[in-house]
């Protein structure tokens, strides 16, 4: 069997009612085989960071979306994932927070990345329900088609077939308002410079 998927889920403590949902999630990746999830909830902004920038194939943040003065899930700043060091490392991102999808969201996410990912976001109001039945889908086709390891270009596609899937198992859901960006619009160059 080759090594298991690494699955990670942040929110802030304070958020409760995200924090339950995201411990159901973690719960239920215990039936899957090739899931090695991990659960992060804090109010502290840097493990938060640093469980976001760990080494992990896919990165779930979840909470509640504020663009302004900065994008920013519950009160971390998208700028505050990239460290002096590294950024984040994942193959994909979900951004369960309202208007992950809308700019400047995926700009200060771009900012974050240190290599291509793919993902899933919101245009609009994410609702607490759309997350109870997209992420556990998320993760059974993670679990299912997978190959051995993913590429930003495979987590793109498992993210759009997981997608698809809860638009046609719940079609009165508003599904349209959650869309993938491909790997090449989410991230940005690394600039390396000399000191």
């Amino acid at each position: 069997m080759n090594r298991p998927y690494s699955v990670t889920l942040t929110c802030r403590a304070a958020a409760h009612r995200v924090g339950r949902h995201l411990t159901a999630v973690h719960t239920a990746a215990a039936r899957h085989a090739r899931i090695a999830s991990r659960l992060v909830i804090t109010n502290d902004h840097h493990t938060l960071a640093e469980a976001a920038r760990s080494a992990t194939d896919l990165l779930i943040m979840d909470g509640h979306g504020y663009n302004h003065p900065e994008p920013r899930i519950g009160m971390l700043p998208l700028a505050g994932l990239r460290s002096p060091t590294t950024g984040l490392r994942a193959a994909g991102v979900v951004l369960g927070c309202c208007d992950g999808a809308t700019e400047p969201f995926p700009a200060a996410l771009r900012a974050a990345l240190d290599r291509p990912a793919a993902v899933l976001a919101c245009t609009g109001r994410a609702d607490y329900d759309d997350a109870e039945m997209l992420y556990p889908t998320v993760l059974d086709t993670l679990q299912t088609i997978a190959p051995a390891d993913v590429a930003p270009s495979a987590m793109a596609e498992i993210l759009e077939l997981a997608l698809n899937t809860v638009a046609a198992r719940w079609p009165g859901h508003n599904w349209r308002r959650w869309s993938v960006l491909p790997p090449a619009e989410a991230c940005r160059p690394v600039a390396w410079t000399r000191r």
